[in-house]
C-alpha cells in the first residue's frame, strides 16, 4: 500500500515535489540492494494497476530505484 501512495503522488507531482520523492527515494533504498530490489518488483507489479495514474507513477518510481546504486549487496 505504501509504494502505491507514493506511485501515484508522484505522477501528480510537480518538479519540485518530484526532487523530494526522488531524494527520499534515495535515503530509504539507497542503502541495503534487498530491499530496493523488493521495492522495484512492487512497483513493476504496479505498472499493471487498473489506476492510470498509479501505472504512471510506479512506471517512474521502476526507472528511478533503478539508478540507485545501493552500498549494501547480500553476500
Amino acid at each position: 500500500m505504501g509504494l502505491e501512495v507514493v506511485a501515484a503522488s508522484f505522477a501528480g507531482a510537480d518538479g519540485t515535489q518530484s526532487e523530494w520523492i526522488g531524494s527520499a527515494l534515495n535515503d530509504v533504498y539507497g542503502v541495503f540492494a534487498d530491499e530496493r530490489d523488493a521495492a522495484v518488483r512492487i512497483c513493476s507489479t504496479l505498472t499493471r494497476d487498473p489506476d492510470a495514474q498509479i501505472r504512471r507513477g510506479a512506471s517512474d518510481l521502476v526507472s528511478m530505484l533503478n539508478r540507485i546504486d545501493p552500498i549494501l549487496r547480500p553476500m
